[in-house]
């Protein structure tokens, strides 16, 4: 599942090498590292590259599709992806998004969606989340595609920039099962 049609303006598909100068001045912005555990900041071409390496070897070890850039009228404005474990019953899914498309209802569309095809197509029996106990925009999202919060404090969950952050962990069940 390589192209994700949401609606006429919205769609997900793989990261490309020619979406990088797009790409890297949006990924690159403060409001969206403070908030994300595996973006570096500043952002740079090497960084690009490192990802869509692990991108290519992460859905390669799958065996399908697990990441793909968020993209609005074909430009990149975010990133979403599963990560699977050992366990393929379940996977934790993460997402970024644009500063500037923040608070438009953009996450909540792709996250419902890459839902439902976690649980039907892929058939996984959950999908978890973490997010930073400060982040209410990103437990929001979760909540409107009712996923539940299942640890609403995990002390010192994230070490960033030399500080410690509690997160919090939501869940969603295959409705299906």
């Amino acid at each position: 599942m390589k192209f994700i049609k949401l609606n006429k303006e919205l769609s997900l598909s793989p990261l490309k090498e020619s979406d990088f100068p797009v790409f890297i001045n949006r990924i690159n912005d403060y409001n969206v590292y403070r908030y994300t555990v595996n973006i570096p900041y500043p952002y740079t071409l090497q960084d690009a590259y490192e990802a869509l390496k692990y991108f290519a070897k992460r859905s390669k070890d799958f065996g399908r599709e697990t990441s793909w850039s968020i993209r609005m009228n074909s430009e990149v404005i975010g990133g979403f992806g599963f990560k699977t474990s050992e366990d393929l019953n379940e996977t934790e899914c993460g997402y970024w998004l644009a500063y500037e498309f923040w608070n438009q209802g953009i996450m909540t569309k792709v996250l419902n969606k890459m839902s439902d095809i976690a649980f039907t197509t892929y058939k996984f029996k959950r999908i978890f989340a973490y997010t930073f106990e400060e982040n209410v925009s990103s437990a929001r999202v979760l909540e409107k595609c009712n996923f539940k919060l299942k640890d609403p404090c995990i002390k010192g969950y994230y070490n960033k920039e030399g500080k410690k952050y509690n997160g919090m962990l939501y869940e969603k069940v295959n409705p299906l099962i």
